[in-house]
């Protein structure tokens, strides 16, 4: 059993490379139906021709946003490696241009006083987790309770590009 879990654990590590990648070519036509199928299986209307080839099975938490135009859909993939890190990926397409951002972050105030958010319903303490890589940070927050809410914050020293991802958005977990 542990060694099952070691190699999942190395597959899931694996696919959590940190990467961001910009306005990619186009995908395989029946793979990007696929995922399109999938997304909206998971309740995403996802009506854009440009909808990325991501395996989104292969999460544990899915997130989602869609602005009621269609003109931003953001989704964020997340697995829990431990208590205090999680492997993620996001996937923005707006009007502008599409990207992708992914990797591993860990709690930023691990055995600390939670994070506090709200949205249209209630308050709710917050999981923040958080990378900092050369010259940016990424903070993911989710629902400590249920794990039903999700916002995503990239940050640069370059400053905020139409490509990053819309930041503050609460994202609802579709999965």
């Amino acid at each position: 059993m542990k060694r099952y879990i070691g190699i999942l654990a190395i597959l899931i590590l694996a696919s959590c490379s940190s990467k961001k990648t910009e306005k990619a070519g186009t995908s395989e036509p029946a793979k990007t139906e696929e995922n399109k199928e999938a997304l909206e299986g998971m309740g995403l209307t996802a009506t854009r021709s440009e909808i990325k080839d991501i395996d989104w099975s292969q999460f544990e938490f899915v997130f989602t946003y869609q602005d009621q135009e269609e003109e931003l859909i953001q989704v964020l993939g997340v697995n829990k490696l431990e208590e205090d890190s999680i492997c993620y990926q996001i996937y923005v397409n707006s009007v502008l241009c599409e990207s992708e951002f992914s990797g591993k972050a860990g709690l930023a105030f691990p055995g600390g006083d939670r994070e506090m958010d709200e949205d249209e319903s209630a308050a709710y303490s917050v999981n923040d987790y958080r990378f900092e890589g050369e010259g940016y940070v990424v903070s993911i927050r989710i629902a400590s309770q249920d794990f039903g809410r999700a916002r995503f914050s990239y940050r640069s020293e370059e400053g905020r590009d139409d490509c990053d991802p819309w930041e503050q958005i609460a994202m609802k977990r579709i999965r």
